[in-house]
């Protein structure tokens, strides 16, 4: 019995952690490329890659000469990490190589926001050092990039005049990073005749108890339209917290199957 709940316990503890680390995971995109041929003492480009948040990243390139029956000597090849839209050079690597692959590495840090956009690798034969064609493959990498996420939360009613208070208690929809835009759509039920525009239902978005946005909407009975929405920009300083959806009641009649969805799509912001 101790070892059958040893185990459940670290079942759990692993099934945790694979969540955790897939949450991780999904702030950054995965980059892979074909190999570049690279000409006799030229140079040659690698297709642009985007990079949307701030962030490190690392790419492992994998350099040889590429000459037929891989004959000629050493030859010199540099990779040099660069936005598209410009040649400046940010950062670099060299080396002599032969026939076989062997590796140089780029470090850059995205810093600021300003910094994001598209990027890609100049590869270039350096001349002067048994000039001949080359050949880079790369690892497959990870660049920094902003992963929306979206979420329902569970269906509630609303009693004539009352509020109500639900926890917005869904993890990937809480502002994180430096904040994004985050936004709350509704569907519900509630016969209000004789008023031809259904049940009116005022939507309050709030953070540790102070409201942030506001809403008004009606449904007629059995709509599965969406009849508001709130939509916020999350800025840097209001990222975490304590997050909630207060409803309002109408004051002709109840109303059923309250179904509140909330998503966050973060942005990259200094």
């Amino acid at each position: 019995m101790k070892n059958s709940m040893i185990a459940k316990i670290v079942s759990v503890m692993l099934v945790a952690l694979f969540l955790t680390a897939g949450a991780e995971l999904a702030k950054a995109k995965t980059v892979s490329f074909n190999p570049v041929n690279i000409p006799s003492g030229g140079s040659a480009f690698t297709p642009n890659f985007t990079v949307e948040n701030r962030g490190q990243f690392t790419i492992t390139v994998k350099l040889r000469t590429n000459t037929v029956l891989n004959y000629g000597g050493q030859s010199r090849y540099r990779a040099e990490l660069m936005r598209s839209n410009n040649t400046t050079v940010l950062a670099t690597a060299e080396r002599t190589v032969s026939s076989g692959f062997e590796n140089v590495t780029l470090n850059y840090n995205v810093t600021n926001c300003n910094q994001t956009g598209n990027y890609r690798i100049r590869l270039s034969n350096v001349a002067g050092v048994n000039p001949q064609p080359g050949q880079a493959a790369f690892n497959t990498f990870v660049v920094p990039s902003l992963t929306p996420a979206s979420g329902t939360l569970p269906m509630f009613g609303v009693t004539q005049g009352n509020t109500v208070d639900r926890p917005i208690n869904l993890p990937s929809v809480i502002p994180s990073g430096s904040g994004g835009n985050m936004k709350v759509t509704a569907t519900w039920d509630g016969a209000c005749l004789p008023d031809l525009g259904g049940c009116k239902l005022t939507f309050r978005l709030r953070r540790n108890n102070v409201t942030l946005a506001t809403s008004n909407g009606y449904i007629s009975t059995g709509s599965k339209t969406p009849k508001m929405n709130i939509n916020y920009l999350v800025p840097p300083n209001q990222v975490g917290g304590t997050w909630s959806l207060q409803v309002v009641g109408s004051t002709i009649n109840s109303v059923l199957n309250v179904k509140p969805t909330v998503s966050f799509t973060p942005v990259c912001q200094n």
